[in-house]
């Protein structure tokens, strides 16, 4: 499967990276990883576009 270069990620990624509590924590932190050793770039939850 080809990787993606950019992927939109919303708020709900932020809280579940950033919080260990999360019920997502550790599956954020499992694409964190993924990500950084595909090169992908994540735009958050505003897209360049709309600042």
């Amino acid at each position: 499967m080809p990787r993606l270069a950019e992927v939109f990620l919303d708020t709900s990624y932020a809280v579940a990276l950033s919080a260990p509590s999360d019920e997502f924590h550790l599956k954020a932190i499992e694409l964190a990883k993924q990500m950084i050793l595909d090169g992908t770039t994540d735009l958050g939850t505003r897209p360049p576009s709309a600042c």
